[in-house]
């Protein structure tokens, strides 16, 4: 699965010996650049959440985040049916009592 970053992130940094002390070139993170392939199983995580880090590349990927995001607009609907619904119980009451 890939994702390609669209915008610089901070990412783990493969030289980083956590035997040395931390210093300017000993650091554990370091920026990732815009455009990088991010390859992995979980790579479709970084393509997640309302500020995602990167898009989809590859069918794999576009699938996975399809699917995410067809199971969240279900999940804010269904909410948005819910508060409809209170509020209309709560008006049902409010007129109920109010007679």
């Amino acid at each position: 699965m890939k994702a390609k970053l669209i915008r610089d992130a901070d990412g783990p940094n493969p030289d980083f010996d956590p035997k040395q002390k931390v210093s300017a070139t000993n650091q554990p993170h370091v920026v990732i650049p815009k455009g990088t392939i991010i390859e992995g199983e979980k790579a479709f995580r970084l393509c997640q959440g309302s500020n995602p880090v990167a898009e989809p590349e590859d069918d794999d990927c576009k699938a996975v985040i399809a699917e995410y995001r067809k199971k969240r607009v279900a999940i804010h609907q269904q909410r948005a049916a819910e508060r409809v619904a209170e509020k209309a119980a709560e008006k049902a009451e409010t007129s109920r009592k109010g007679r």
